[in-house]
């Protein structure tokens, strides 16, 4: 068990997960050193999910379906402990996980944010992404100080502007002090836009209004698994990188609100997100909503090679002309590292 002072619930939000919630929490049951509880928030599931939870141990909280970030907010409001360590249903731990924070607080008490390295692999089976960290040229360029063993220790305003350009941090690998976002109200958003063609990420929002009140430890090591499974958030590529655009406007609208930096951050990065998205959906051959993009793109400032690409897309609506979208996809690529990334 941790020692008193460093006590953490497993906090496991879960919809309709009665196939693979069994394993998330066999993955906490098999820490090194175990959590205080389990707690799990059924999110208004129609299967087995919250019996299953039950049944293998975990404390089990019951609500009407209202979504990832209320489920979130519930988590936190529920739990028993100092800190709090986020695992999706669908995800797991490696047995070493909860060792390796333990020795990350340990090596720098006041950082209130810890997360660490995983991969993604596909339901099907395989690995999709073997490290989250060495795929996002952002993590490298950061400024950070070791700690000893795996640990680095992040400025939050650094770590900040790094995910305002990517996100590399896995939810289920972030544990945070709990009283940190309950006495100062730093809950999840439960309104950020959603629809069929953006999605705001919920937790890349919440890091950056997190790390204004704290710096952060990273540990290099991969110590869990994200499970990118077709239909997930994560397979809808388009609207989530789409998103990341929505998410900068919402930063510079406001930029007191988050950290230090990332309001700036997201200004630069912005075309660059939008030529991202729009290469998502012109190789899905959604050649109308890549076009659609680009000329939000264009908005920000007239671009030749956007301009380009607008033109073979529409060329590439015809019929035989779907090869003139790999002239537009080449006009629309990153530097070599950016590439890397997407």
């Amino acid at each position: 068990m941790f020692a008193e002072s460093f006590s953490v619930t497993a906090a496991i939000p879960a919809y309709n997960e009665a196939s693979r919630i069994a394993a998330a929490i066999a993955s906490v049951r098999a820490q090194t050193e175990s959590a205080a509880e389990i707690l799990v928030v059924d999110d208004g599931s129609t299967d087995d999910t919250a019996r299953i939870a039950a049944s293998l141990g975990a404390r089990v909280v019951t609500q009407r379906n209202a979504g990832i970030a209320r489920t979130r907010n519930r988590l936190l409001t529920e739990a028993r402990t100092p800190w709090l360590a986020f695992l999706d249903a669908d995800d797991v731990w490696y047995p070493e996980k909860l060792a390796a924070v333990r020795r990350a607080h340990e090596a720098r008490p006041q950082a209130e944010f810890i997360t660490s390295d995983f991969c993604c692999v596909y339901e099907s089976g395989g690995i999709a992404k073997p490290s989250a960290y060495a795929t996002t040229p952002q993590y490298a360029a950061m400024t950070t100080a070791p700690l000893g063993g795996h640990a680095v220790a992040v400025p939050g305003a650094e770590l900040g502007k790094a995910l305002a350009v990517g996100n590399f941090i896995g939810t289920s690998t972030v544990v945070v002090r709990r009283d940190l976002l309950v006495e100062r109200g730093t809950f999840f958003d439960e309104h950020l836009p959603v629809a069929r063609d953006v999605f705001v990420a919920e937790d890349v929002e919440w890091y950056l209004r997190v790390l204004r009140a704290t710096d952060a430890v990273s540990i290099e090591r991969i110590l869990g698994a994200y499970c990118w499974r077709s239909g997930s958030l994560a397979s809808n590529y388009g609207r989530v990188r789409y998103g990341d655009t929505k998410l900068g406007e919402r930063v510079v609208a406001d930029p007191s609100a988050y950290v230090d930096g990332a309001a700036g951050a997201f200004v630069a990065a912005r075309r660059i997100q939008l030529r991202h998205a729009a290469r998502i959906y012109a190789r899905a051959h959604d050649f109308a909503r890549s076009q659609e993009i680009l000329r939000e793109a264009q908005c920000d400032g007239a671009d030749a090679r956007d301009g380009a690409a607008i033109a073979l897309l529409e060329l590439a609506k015809s019929p035989g002309g779907r090869a003139l979208a790999a002239v537009a996809d080449r006009l629309l690529q990153w530097t070599r590292s950016r590439k890397r990334a997407a």
